[in-house]
Formats: C-alpha cells, structure tokens, sequence
C-alpha cells in the first residue's frame, strides 16, 4: 500500500536546500563576527550604529532562516521516517526546540539594538548594556547548540540504521552532534580548554546536506525498500 506524503528525492531536495542559501553562516561569522567584539563595549556599540542596516539585516535573515528551518525539519524527517518513526519525529521535535531557543535568543541583539537609541541613557551606561545584551545573545545559545547536538546524534544514529544512506555520514553526524554540545559546554564546564578542532566535526551537517543534494535526490523509493512515498 503507498504511503501519502513526499517522496525521499523531494525531501532530500528540501532538507539540503541551505547548503545553497547559508544565511546563517554569513550572519555569525561575516556579520556579528565582525561588529560585535566581547571585550570592547565601546567598540561594539560603534559598529552596530555605523552599520545599522547591515546589523537589522542580519537579524531579518536570521528570523526568516529560522522560520524556514520549521520545514526543513519535516524534511528530515520524511526523509528518515522510513528508518524508524517514532525517534524519526523525536529529533524532529528536538530540532523545533532548538529554532524555538534561537529565535528567544536573537531577541537579545533586537533589544541591544534598541538601546542605541534608548533616551535617558549615559553614554557609558548605554556602550555597556550594549555589549551585555549582545552577549546574552552567545550565552543563550549556547543551550540552543545543546538541544542541536542532540538532535544531530539521533539524526546520526536514523542515518547510521538507513539502508539507502552511507553509514559513514551517520557517525559524521554523530561526531558534529557531540563537538556542538563540547562547544555550547565549553564556557561553563570546560573552562580553561579551548576547543577550536571540535569545529571540524561541526561540518558533519553540512556533509549530509551536500550528500542530500547530489546523492539524495537520486534515490529510488523502491530500490530503498519502499512501497511508495513518505511523509
């Protein structure tokens, strides 16, 4: 009997689709990067009003990749389903946990924002509920990249089951869930050791989604022991 739904191609299509759109990526490194600097208030509060629109920009990209990472969730989890439902729709959940900690965190840069120009404020005042608010931001996300790394292992471990994925890219995906908790870990439990290689397995997401372009769009349902569509 065929499944209602969408077809493996169409959700690898759909899941992989950031690779070609990297709002998020551009945003932290090539934007909040370069403005917001953690031990100079003043410094950062200049760049923030010296390039206000490419700072109000960011946060809207952010917003909307966010927004749009609802479907990819589903995505992935059409794509996985096959392999196991029930754990299928748990990482799907931990994924909509993760946007939901993101975008509560993003509010934190709105308000920062903001108090540029807040009236009442001494300029000394302001420079420094500046920074504190834009790095209540990194803080707060650092629990979203917890829940994310979470979600990369189940992800790795549905792919690692899969008959119509490569195993490899599940333990890829396990190792970048594992070197995105470390990380998110880092400030407040592993203090004093600095963890820059654990970046490398970071890129295990994006592995799976350049497989899910090249590869996974090519899939054949029946080949991949499949009765019909998924969804």
């Amino acid at each position: 009997m065929q499944q209602q739904g969408i077809s493996l191609r169409m959700a690898a299509l759909i899941a992989g689709l950031p690779l070609i759109f990297p709002a998020a990526p551009c945003a932290e490194y090539f934007v909040y990067g370069k403005l917001i600097m953690a031990t100079n208030a003043a410094l950062t509060t200049k760049n923030l009003l010296n390039h206000s629109g490419l700072f109000q920009s960011s946060v809207f990209a952010l917003l909307a990749m966010y927004l749009i990472d609802i479907v990819l969730a589903w995505a992935v989890y059409s794509f996985l389903k096959p392999v196991h439902a029930g754990f299928s729709l748990l990482a799907a959940w931990f994924r909509l946990v993760y946007i939901f900690l993101a975008m509560a965190a993003l509010l934190n840069y709105v308000y920062a924002f903001e108090l540029l120009h807040k009236p009442g404020l001494g300029q000394a005042h302001r420079v420094e509920q500046v920074l504190f608010w834009a790095q209540a931001r990194s803080f707060a996300m650092n629990f979203a990249y917890l829940v994310s790394g979470m979600y990369l292992i189940l992800v790795g471990l549905l792919i690692y089951q899969a008959s119509y994925v490569p195993k490899l890219l599940g333990v890829i995906s396990m190792l970048a869930g594992i070197g995105w908790m470390m990380i998110s870990l880092q400030p407040s439990f592993v203090r004093g050791n600095y963890l820059p290689w654990m970046m490398v397995f970071s890129l295990g997401e994006m592995l799976f989604k350049v497989w899910l372009l090249v590869e996974g769009t090519r899939i054949n349902d029946e080949r991949a022991g499949l009765s019909g569509a998924v969804g």
